[in-house]
């Protein structure tokens, strides 16, 4: 069953895994990981997943390192980064947790700044309010 799916002025077809914008381009077909990742974004709530969810989405199994994934998502990025008038969308890296896909100028994440992030460095930051 084909699902075709929109999202900041692209469209994702998961039969032929083509993805295709409202201009006149012809249509940039995605590898089979790339297109699983993808229309895996697509589906979830607030395009967010899971390192899990993109383990189990792609691979089935949860022997697969932590590099791994981040490759699959890096060929996402430079995938849709070839498809034409994809500036506007981005997978966004939240630390600790998973990825999101995002439109431009869509609400940041509300991440702890960088230099609390690691619990060490913020122990040390509260300890130092003492």
């Amino acid at each position: 069953m084909s699902i075709s799916r929109s999202l900041a002025g692209l469209t994702y077809n998961s039969r032929t895994r083509e993805v295709s914008t409202h201009v006149r381009h012809a249509p940039h077909l995605l590898s089979k990981q790339c297109g699983a990742l993808f229309q895996q974004f697509l589906k979830a709530p607030d395009n967010t997943l899971t390192r899990e969810e993109i383990r189990a989405c792609l691979w089935g199994h949860n022997f697969v390192s932590e590099d791994t994934i981040n490759h699959a998502v890096c060929r996402l990025r430079k995938s849709l980064a070839r498809v034409p008038d994809s500036h506007h969308l981005y997978i966004e890296t939240l630390p600790a947790t998973g990825y999101r896909l995002q439109q431009s100028g869509a609400r940041a994440s509300k991440a702890l700044p960088r230099k609390f992030r690691r619990p060490a460095v913020l122990i040390a930051a509260m300890l130092a309010l003492l």
